[in-house]
Parts: structure tokens; sequence; C-alpha cells
């Protein structure tokens, strides 16, 4: 059975995560992300995307469903820069 329309929307979501992620030297081994505490809901207007790296820091994305749905994830390209960036800044500052 093909994916849904919002199936579909999220991969193309989780694809964007990850290239952000791999631009900030993170391997796909080196972090983990979950959506809503760890299930997606497309009921919920906003959703909160965590993104786990190693040690165990983390970093939270609000991103709206109607962005995903339409699949303009894109859209919060900078605020998953910015997770990334200060997750990346951590780790440099503490030797990981």
């Amino acid at each position: 059975m093909p994916p849904t329309k919002t199936q579909s929307a999220l991969m193309q979501a989780e694809t964007l995560i990850a290239e952000v992620g791999a631009r900030f030297g993170f391997q796909g081994r080196d972090f983990t992300f979950s959506w809503d505490a760890g299930e997606f809901d497309p009921a919920r207007p906003e959703h909160q995307l965590l993104i786990v790296i190693g040690d165990g820091r983390r970093a939270i994305v609000s991103i709206s469903h109607e962005a995903i749905a339409r699949t303009d994830a894109w859209k919060y390209a900078r605020e998953i820069e910015s997770a990334f960036a200060k997750l990346r800044r951590r780790a440099q500052s503490r030797g990981v």
C-alpha cells in the first residue's frame, strides 16, 4: 500500500532533517529524532521535533502541521539548522 499524503510529507521532512544534520557534520548514527514525544500525532496543529545527539544532548524545534502537510517543512530549515548548530557548538566545546 502506498504511503498516505501525510506519511509522504513526513518522510520528506525527515529527509530534510537528515540533510541539514549532514551539513553540520552529523551522520545518521550521530543523532536521532522523534516527533511529538515519540509518536507523530497528525491531529496536532504544531509538532515538536526532538533531536538527540550521541551524548544525550537535545534540541527541540516546533514545526506547524500545516507546513508538514503541505510538504513545506523546508520553511523551517533555519530553525532546524539552528538546532544542529547549537548541538555542534556544544559538542566542539566539550571535545566530543
